[in-house]
């Protein structure tokens, strides 16, 4: 079986359509799982391309062009001086360090600022929605059993599979695919490694006929094809 290159998967992850990839990748389970992989990168870079940048607002550059305008003092002949005692010095001392520490305090305060709209802006994350959930229920005398939770984030859709019950696979492995109940149809998702595994949805695919999950147990026999031995079933009804 021929696999798509690299490049090819990585331009579907990005949203090229390419029917022969979504073909392929829907009876291969590696191809569908490296798919998964640049997806979800995508989504994450996407994610942080889409963070505004926030400018800091006019007073804190005046605050900072005050910090480190030169300071023009006026100078007064020694000879014009009084003689200073000790504790005048002191007081003059403390003059001196006003102008100083209260720039310190201006720039602090600017540094804050601007730190916290970065801070503000990036906590501004995609949101994510709970768009379906469901049952999984056992098939065939199976002890598995679990929940299932489709997602929407920024119109990208996943399906998160938690497992329940004795699954031990043993010489096989446990898979997860969305089922079309009307033509029996399957649509592979990915492998369930451990209890609980999320799993990007193909884009374009009618979710209003794929609207169940279906967990089965596979050999390692490299058929990309459902094996007929299903763990467990359920449907993702509307939230």
């Amino acid at each position: 079986m021929s696999h798509p290159d690299e490049d090819a998967l990585a331009a579907r992850a990005l949203g090229a359509p390419d029917a022969a990839v979504d073909e392929h990748a829907a009876t291969c389970v590696v191809c569908a799982s490296t798919l998964d992989g640049l997806r979800r990168t995508t989504t994450a870079l996407r994610g942080a391309a889409d963070v505004e940048q926030v400018a800091p607002p006019a007073s804190v550059w005046a605050a900072i062009r005050a910090e480190v305008a030169p300071v023009t003092t006026p100078v007064t002949p020694v000879a014009t001086l009084a003689p200073l005692s000790a504790p005048q010095g002191g007081r003059r001392g403390r003059r001196r360090w006003l102008p100083a520490a209260a720039g310190f305090l201006v720039g602090a305060a600017a540094a804050t600022v601007v730190v916290v709209a970065v801070t503000h802006d990036a906590d501004d994350a995609p949101s994510t929605t709970v768009v379906a959930r469901g049952t999984l229920d056992p098939i065939d005398g199976s002890d598995v059993s679990g929940t299932i939770e489709m997602t929407d984030t920024d119109d990208v859709r996943h399906v998160t599979v938690v497992l329940d019950g004795p699954h031990e696979p043993g010489d096989h492995f446990v898979q997860a695919w969305l089922l079309d109940p009307a033509t029996n149809g399957m649509v592979a998702l990915g492998v369930v490694d451990g209890t609980t595994q999320t799993f990007a949805v193909p884009a374009g695919l009618d979710l209003d006929a794929y609207d169940s999950v279906d967990v089965s147990l596979e050999p390692f026999d490299g058929d990309p094809a459902h094996s007929a031995t299903s763990l467990a079933r359920g449907v993702l009804a509307p939230s």
